[in-house]
């Protein structure tokens, strides 16, 4: 039998980590028997960084392309482990540094990354048996770093495999809106003037015969939802669901809106 580990930000409670995990776990079980393979995903209390039980190491779904879940990949292909990335990304990079990307100028990272961390990651992408990351975006910035663009597949994020059980087909004159927080490491690094704007977009789609609802996708997401709700201030067209749901309920409920931001 061999034995898998599969490293992801699980067990925090947020529902889009939570959900990759679930779609490794299945995919897994759809082509290997219990016989075959044993995963062990890195749940709190799982030491990950011991790779020496693992016959292979796989960096999951989530922003995880950073330096210290990529050192435990290093350290699992030094032992002559198999190492894996699935559709892992990157967050953080700065705005100046992200619209350069998108018009295909040079960019420096070194106020992400040191110069260490780009050795660390080059050598990571030589040695791992397949690296399928998320994005162009994510690419763009390792070329930057100086990984080998050849060592790189884009995959999309593994999110997308996620089947539902069962979606209704009536759709309802609702939009889903699910906001919370990144503790203003967002894209421009101003959170509340994107609240702002979203506040000001609901209104104005109530005023075109929209409900809205705002949904949680991960606990910490509670005060920011709420005091959206509060700018909105229209109880009568807006619904606050503070319950955090898994995948499968969320996809239901969504399949009956007309869309969701």
């Amino acid at each position: 039998m061999k034995k898998v580990l599969y490293i992801g930000w699980i067990g925090f409670g947020n529902l889009g980590d939570e959900l990759l995990w679930h779609v490794f776990k299945e995919l897994s079980e759809q082509y290997y028997s219990e016989e075959e393979i044993e995963i062990t995903p890195s749940f709190p209390g799982v030491d990950f960084k011991n790779v020496e039980p693992y016959d292979t190491v796989v960096l999951g779904g989530g922003s995880l392309l950073l330096p210290g879940y990529l050192q435990v990949l290093q350290k699992a292909a030094d032992l002559g482990k198999d190492t894996l990335i699935w559709g892992s990304g990157m967050d953080w990079v700065e705005k100046e540094q992200l619209d350069k990307m998108l018009v295909g100028e040079n960019i420096s990272l070194r106020k992400l990354f040191t110069e260490k961390d780009g050795e660390l990651m080059k050598d990571v992408f030589n040695r791992v048996s397949f690296a399928g990351i998320r994005g162009p975006l994510a690419k763009r910035a390792l070329e930057a770093i100086g990984v080998d663009s050849e060592r790189i597949r884009i995959i999309g994020d593994p999110g997308l495999l996620l089947s539902a059980n069962s979606v209704g087909d009536k759709k309802e004159k609702i939009i889903g809106v699910n906001w919370g927080t990144t503790y203003n490491r967002l894209y421009g690094g101003n959170e509340l003037a994107v609240e702002d704007a979203l506040a000001s977009a609901c209104k104005k789609l109530i005023q075109q015969g929209y409900k809205i609802a705002i949904y949680l996708v991960w606990g910490s997401d509670k005060a920011s939802c709420q005091r959206l709700f509060d700018k909105i201030n229209d109880s009568e067209h807006v619904m606050l669901d503070e319950k955090l749901y898994k995948e499968q309920e969320l996809m239901t409920i969504l399949s009956r809106y007309t869309m969701t931001i």
